[in-house]
């Protein structure tokens, strides 16, 4: 479809943040271990959608109510065998999170291709069924699939070489599928993975410790588990941008707190006035913006899938030289290459570097203050963010901008493209 600014007068100041992608993906991870489960704040979106359906294999009953954003789980099944297709593992990467969950029920799992997700670098797989392996897990290799069963549960002593989000949910999921007491060393401080923990929790496990080593004793856990899915942060972070690239004040609001203390840094230090009051927080327009250097990556660095967003104001509505780098996935920054006309990013510069023994992304951002890009039209992004950011790119562009399908967008939003024609940044032209 084609989107333009919005070009009206704007009477929408603010937005409430709805449930969390990776909040829902990594705490159902843990709660799908118990007998009966009530999620509540559940996002619909397409990666909850295959989750819920593959969870279909595991419980006899499940009621997913998509008004009421609830989830219901009862009636626990034990199957032979769970068979995923390559179509559901084009659809989410997350399946690998409930991997454990489905495992702790069936005989076995066969996995028939690879979780895609969004295409942004190096995305090795073979590590997570490594640490299933740990906990007593096998796997083999056919043809066409991998065969996993998990016939004896042991507890692990894990410690990773970089704090891996999924690896970490997986790891915390297995140490809680498994009786007795297991280690879990240099943890993902993402979020949603404290989300995890408060799950964990919920569940009546014993957590001890911190990031650096989390200790989880695991005597037994709840036969009930009830969890409110934590704010989508992302969602806030993406919100906020188009407000600054709007040159409007804006303020998004949650049941609980926005924790985005790296993208509230990132605004100070172009010059934004910003103010966080828990579960609030407003950004206040401001045109005289300067340049700034980025170190993204893992948390508790700049969130790698805020670098999209950064990019976009750093090289419109900022004047001066910024450096973004992404240690964590080298293809955050491929969206500018979707643009049919390439006078729109002429200005940043993408190269790859090594930072502590890992591909990097460079980003070297000649930031004009224009305001404005041509616009026009773009191909196919195989990355949320990366997509969310051209629909961005809409409100600062002189011409329409074409968007190249939803998938992507429907992967980690419930309705991004409608949301903002709700709170008055963009107007939708026409389908295409």
């Amino acid at each position: 479809m084609w989107i333009r600014a919005y070009k009206g007068n704007i009477s929408v100041n603010e937005a409430r943040v709805p449930g969390g992608k990776h909040s829902f993906a990594h705490s159902i991870a843990v709660g799908a271990l118990a007998d009966e489960v009530f999620f509540t704040n559940v996002p619909v979106i397409r990666d909850s959608i295959v989750m819920i359906e593959l969870l279909k294999e595991i419980f006899g009953q499940v009621i997913f109510d998509r008004e009421r954003h609830t989830l219901f789980l009862a009636e626990k099944k034990t199957p032979s065998e769970i068979v995923i297709t390559e179509k559901m593992l084009k659809q989410s990467r997350n399946i690998f999170c409930i991997m454990p969950a489905l495992l702790s029920r069936a005989e076995k799992l066969v996995i028939k291709g690879e979780p895609k997700g969004c295409n942004i670098g190096e995305r090795p797989t073979d590590w997570y069924y490594d640490i299933m392996k740990r906990f007593g897990a096998s796997y083999i290799y056919s043809d066409d699939a991998i065969e996993i069963t998990w016939r004896e549960k042991k507890c692990a002593d894990i410690s990773f070489e970089y704090p891996t989000m999924t690896g970490t949910v997986i790891a915390y999921a297995c140490a809680c599928a498994s009786t007795g007491t297991s280690i879990i060393r240099n943890c993902s401080e993402e979020q949603s993975c404290d989300d995890e923990i408060d799950c964990i929790r919920e569940c009546g496990i014993k957590v001890e410790g911190d990031h650096s080593a989390f200790t989880i004793i695991n005597n037994g856990m709840n036969e009930k588990v009830t969890f409110k899915c934590r704010c989508d942060r992302i969602y806030a972070a993406t919100l906020l941008s188009a407000a600054i690239l709007a040159g409007r004040s804006f303020s998004v609001y949650s049941d609980d707190v926005i924790r985005i203390p790296r993208y509230i840094e990132f605004a100070k230090n172009i010059g934004l006035e910003v103010i966080d009051e828990g579960s609030r927080i407003t950004v206040k327009n401001n045109d005289k913006l300067g340049p700034a250097i980025i170190n993204a990556g893992s948390e508790p660095k700049y969130s790698s899938d805020w670098v999209p967003f950064a990019m976009l104001i750093l090289a419109v509505k900022v004047k001066g030289v910024s450096v973004i780098t992404d240690d964590v996935f080298i293809k955050r920054g491929q969206f500018i290459n979707c643009y049919h006309n390439k006078n729109n990013f002429a200005n940043i510069e993408i190269s790859e570097t090594i930072i502590n023994g890992r591909k990097a992304m460079k980003a070297t951002i000649n930031g004009n203050g224009s305001k404005r890009i041509d616009g026009g039209g773009t191909d196919l992004c195989e990355d949320i963010r990366g997509t969310a950011g051209i629909v961005l790119s809409a409100i600062v562009s002189e011409n329409n901008v074409e968007v190249s399908g939803d998938f992507q967008l429907s992967r980690g939003y419930e309705d991004l493209i409608g949301d903002l024609k709700k709170y008055e940044f963009i107007e939708e032209v026409k389908a295409i």
